[in-house]
């Protein structure tokens, strides 16, 4: 396993641990997940954006990183584990 490999899984097993901790921190990725804005989510969720920020800021200081984009890969690729991948004719 390459340094980057490890990295990574080691990101995807901290997000894991944060969203297993937090319903709310659960329905705020799925939410980015959909492309929506931090305003929007907050909408959506009725809490306010200084909130969302809030939940933002400790996901990144866990992860170590504070990029929008790597949160979502890192998310997708755990959605992406999880969901059973349909099997083909030719499978």
């Amino acid at each position: 396993m390459t340094n980057k490999q490890h990295d990574e899984s080691t990101e995807e097993q901290r997000l894991r641990l944060l969203l297993s901790r937090s319903p709310t921190r659960q329905r705020l990725v799925s939410l980015m997940l959909k492309g929506m804005s931090r305003k929007a989510i907050a909408a959506e969720m009725g809490r306010s954006p200084h909130t969302i920020d809030a939940h933002l800021k400790v996901m990144y200081r866990t992860l170590g990183f504070g990029d929008r984009a790597r949160l979502m890969l890192i998310a997708l690729s755990i959605l992406e584990s999880t969901v059973p991948r349909n099997r083909g004719v030719d499978e």
